[in-house]
This record gives structure tokens, sequence and C-alpha cells, in this order.
């Protein structure tokens, strides 16, 4: 009951590797996990491991984080989010007119429009270019992104 009315404590304990019922375990990407590691820091300014050490401060440049592995990984579990999300949108779709002899013909029109829409958006995420154009986003968790069929 107290972890549902202060859920900022089950957070930081769950950072601090305290899991338990109620509590999640929390994996922190690579540029701040040696932020959540830490116990103290050095005060000493350019010492290195503090926060003013270069090395330790270029962690976080956009330019490097960018162009990190575990970033790549990022936006390609967003791409296959957004494929799976069009694949599921289009199959709907296309059972949905399959099932629906008697509809309308603008009913039926407005519905083949979307599933165009649909396979088009599906076709543009299928391209092996489709993860950038997440670039700039923050992404997703790989580890939410299930694995595709298919191995892509």
């Amino acid at each position: 009951r107290i972890a549902k009315q202060r859920p900022h404590i089950r957070i930081g304990q769950a950072a601090a590797g305290v899991a338990g019922p109620g509590i999640p375990a929390v994996s922190f990407p690579p540029p701040t996990s040696p932020l959540s590691k830490r116990k103290s820091w050095p005060t000493e300014p350019g010492k290195a491991g503090s926060a003013g050490d270069p090395v330790f401060r270029a962690l976080f440049n956009r330019e490097t984080m960018l162009a990190s592995e575990w970033y790549a990984a990022r936006l390609e579990a967003r791409a296959a989010l957004d494929r799976r999300l069009w694949a599921r949108h289009a199959r709907d779709l296309r059972q949905f007119l399959n099932r629906r002899t008697r509809l309308q013909t603008s009913g039926r029109e407005a519905m083949q429009s979307r599933l165009t829409a649909a396979e088009a958006a599906l076709a543009s995420l299928n391209h092996p270019d489709a993860a950038s154009r997440y670039q700039g986003t923050i992404g997703v968790d790989p580890s939410l992104a299930p694995a595709e069929p298919g191995g892509t």
C-alpha cells in the first residue's frame, strides 16, 4: 500500500538494485549506467570520474549518443513495433472488407483507402533504413519490442 502511494520510492529502490514484489528491476541505458552506480562524486574538477571529466562528459554528447549501438537498437525496436502495428492494421482492414460484403460503396471505398494507407506505411517501414526515420527520438527499450517472426 505504501509503495502505491509513493511510486518514487519504488523507482529509487529499483534503481538501487533492490527488486522485490511490486518493485520492478530497472536497467539503465549505457550512458546513464555510470550515473546509477555512483555512490559519491569526486569534488575536484577535471579529476577522472568527476562530473567535469571530459571522458565522462563525452558519454552524454549528442553525437556520441546518436552514434552508439544501444541507441541504434532502440531505434530498430521502435521500427519493429511500428511494423507490427501497421501489419496488424492492414490485416484487420482486410478481414473487415472480406466480412462486410454488403458494405455501401462509399464505406467500402473509405475502408479501401485506409487499407492502402496502412499498406503504404508498412512498406515504408520494411525499407532497410526505416529506423533512421526515428533519429533524434528516444526510440523504444529493445526489451519491450518482441522478436519479429522471420528474424527481421
